[in-house]
């Protein structure tokens, strides 16, 4: 249950950026879906391009970047972005960088969104059954609660992938 809220909450605030700006997450460059999917930074906070581009496309990155690494060399090196591939270093603790960057298909998403509605109806039927004792009763109300809370959730969920999400899908992190 734990898994699922946070899921949940994490899917709710992810999206929510992409509420006040819908066209913004369908108008994207193929120059920036090219950089997201073939640029990183390496350790020394200068920017890297993949070997697995082909050569107009390392020129056409190069041009960006090149520039830019130029620019990084001349700034002090405890002033450049430092992002190793695997952990992100703050003051006492290491939390994961993102293991996943890629597009992920819209069905995925309807995928979720009815996962969440039929755990929704499934509290519901367990909340009513619940409500069938006078000590269940208030049991039966929250759980009742609950299922409705993500039913319609996932509905919210479904309506807006299928009317704001591009058929591609989504070019998000995961961490």
């Amino acid at each position: 249950m734990r898994k699922l809220i946070v899921i949940m909450l994490a899917v709710v605030f992810s999206s929510s950026t992409l509420l006040a700006h819908p066209a913004q997450a369908q108008d994207v460059s193929p120059l920036v879906v090219l950089a997201r999917a073939h640029v990183t930074i390496t350790p020394d906070g200068l920017f890297a391009i993949d070997k697995r581009v082909t050569v107009s496309e390392g020129k056409s990155l190069g041009a960006i970047f090149a520039p830019l690494n130029a620019q990084l060399r001349s700034v002090e090196r405890p002033l450049r972005l430092a992002a190793p591939p695997t952990t992100s270093k703050g003051p006492g603790f290491n939390a994961p960088m993102a293991s996943f960057c890629g597009y992920i298909p819209r069905w995925a998403f309807e995928a979720f969104a009815w996962y969440v509605i039929i755990v929704g109806g499934y509290f519901g039927i367990v909340g009513l059954f619940a409500s069938a004792t006078i000590f269940g009763l208030p049991a039966g109300a929250v759980l009742g609660a609950i299922g409705i809370g993500l039913t319609v959730t996932g509905s919210f969920l479904l309506w807006y992938v299928d009317t704001y999400m591009p058929p591609s899908g989504w070019y998000v992190c995961v961490f």
